[in-house]
């Protein structure tokens, strides 16, 4: 059985200390980690990484383009799922 899907889109949680921010369906995601920026797409390979402050750049199925500005976090990626867990975010555009 292959991990790879034929979908275009992947799935995006994004959590906070007190919530859950956002859960959404995305075609990709810009993730400003310690080792530098790196972006998602679907049926990237597993990856865990921290994150620095910077921007989170957002791509939605219909195109919609959003980008949050995050203090700092932990992300993860498997089986087209992406987490971010991060200590504070908020909209810049």
């Amino acid at each position: 059985m292959s991990n790879f899907s034929d979908s275009k889109f992947f799935d995006l949680i994004i959590y906070t200390p007190s919530n859950v921010f956002l859960t959404s369906k995305v075609k990709s995601v810009l993730v400003p980690s310690v080792a530098g920026p790196f972006q998602v797409l679907v049926n990237h390979a597993p990856v865990i990484a921290a994150m620095e402050k910077g921007i989170v750049k957002i791509v939605y199925e219909n195109d919609k383009e959003e980008k949050y500005l995050i203090s700092s976090g932990i992300t993860e990626l498997h089986h087209n799922q992406l987490t971010l867990t991060v200590s504070d975010i908020k909209m810049i555009n």
